[in-house]
């Protein structure tokens, strides 16, 4: 466990280290008196100047901290047990500034300080955790990984933008990276009973595939019954309800089989049951007789097939087009000298956000603004020219169906708008 004091654990446990400035290193010819007695000081730089010449100071100034990107995005190693995360918390890289100040103002003797500095950082390049935790009367805790300190090169606009910051005259000096300290996270750590029995389940294969949903009138979508029909000889079937939609697929076969059509915009989901005759590879739903609780445009469809001993598999999602139904649209003939919108039904009802167009005589006209769910959409027709055509709504794009595809030759049909 280490706590928020091993920032100061840490420069404490180097001006430790660095305390034996005056003592001479093996390396060195002779004992180093313009060293002697020298301070080592913690001060931020506009104050560890002053008197610095008496003595000659060592100064050790934090000037930065950061998060660790190595290790901010990692759990603790060996968490506590398997399956348990232990967030490993707020690690830390911290900037240390070394500057050496010598005796009596004497730049030489600053460079002999700051070199027997840099050698003694050199050799000692782990904090021992024994000296991190006994810095402090409080223990600042543990440390996962070692404490390195490693030079932390600046270049001369670098170290130059650096002291502009303390705006304080230049001294050289040299500065350090020591990483990587971690504060461990408060948060408690999820801890779940142990497993009694792992219960082991071989699935019988690797599971069922939609691979396409067609109308089975052949048109590019589909549609719902309405009360007035049609008006083509595709609205008679042998069916009570609406329009029926072929699946086909891989492993569909099952002891029981729903079929879930969900609507993207709105997140709602309706679940059928495949008409009779369902084989592993083939499955046909029936939409319900009213268009009620339905929008047009896009929809993904799924199925959910049930195995003894086995749990629910469920498919891919595939796309369906719920085609919109123009019911009508009035006034009709519509004289544009007196008439500046005409009002279409449609079915199903359109919602407030959903994009809605009337296509006729070549054109595009998107529908006037509506505040709640509803059947009657408005047309701006001013800007269209005169003439008769076919009329066609477009709902989030996908378009009404004006095809007869049972007709001989098929033909087109539906309803027309006539403009004046």
């Amino acid at each position: 466990m280490s706590n928020s004091l091993v920032i100061a654990a840490v420069t404490a446990a180097l001006r430790t280290t660095l305390s034996k400035l005056d003592a001479p290193l093996s390396i060195d010819p002779q004992t180093d008196t313009s060293l002697t007695g020298a301070d080592v000081t913690t001060l931020p730089p506009k104050q560890a100047a002053a008197g610095a010449e008496i003595k000659g100071r060592l100064n050790l100034f934090l000037f930065h901290v950061r998060p660790s990107a190595a290790l901010r995005n990692l759990d603790v190693p060996a968490s506590p047990r398997p399956g348990e995360r232990e967030p490993l918390g707020l690690a830390l890289d911290l900037l240390y500034l070394i500057t050496a100040y010598g005796k009596k103002d004497d730049e030489v003797s600053s460079h002999r300080m700051l070199g027997r500095a840099m050698a003694i950082l050199q050799d000692g390049s782990v904090l021992a955790k024994t000296l991190i935790a006994s810095e402090l009367p409080q223990t600042p805790g543990r440390q996962i990984e070692a404490v390195r300190i490693t030079p932390h090169p600046l270049d001369l606009e670098e170290m130059s933008k650096v002291w502009a910051m303390f705006q304080v005259e230049y001294r050289l000096s040299a500065a350090y990276k020591v990483t990587v300290l971690v504060i461990d996270s408060t948060r408690p750590i999820a801890a779940p009973l142990p497993v009694l029995r792992a219960a082991v389940t071989a699935a019988s294969d690797v599971g069922p595939v939609l691979t396409f949903a067609r109308p089975a009138t052949g048109l590019p979508s589909v549609r719902f019954r309405t009360s007035g029909g049609w008006g083509s000889s595709s609205s008679s079937s042998s069916w009570g309800g609406g329009e029926r939609v072929v699946l086909e697929g891989e492993r569909l076969a099952g002891s029981a089989v729903a079929v879930l059509v969900r609507n993207p915009r709105t997140g709602s989901s309706v679940r059928l049951a495949p008409t009779p005759g369902a084989t592993a590879s083939r499955l046909q739903i029936e939409l319900p007789a009213s268009a009620a609780g339905w929008l047009a445009g896009p929809h993904l469809v799924s199925a959910v097939v049930s195995r003894p001993g086995e749990p629910d598999l469920t498919t891919n999602e595939i796309p369906l087009a719920v085609a919109p139904e123009l019911l009508s649209v009035t006034p009709n003939p519509a004289h544009r000298g007196t008439q500046t919108t005409v009002t279409a039904r449609v079915a199903p009802s359109v919602a407030p956000d959903q994009n809605v167009s009337l296509l006729v005589l070549a054109r595009q006209v998107r529908a006037e603004a509506r505040d709640a769910l509803t059947d009657l959409v408005s047309f701006d027709i001013r800007a269209l020219p005169a003439g008769t055509s076919l009329a066609r709504v477009r709902v989030d794009g996908v378009d009404s169906n004006v095809a007869d595809l049972a007709a001989q030759p098929p033909a087109f049909t539906g309803l027309t708008l006539t403009l004046t």
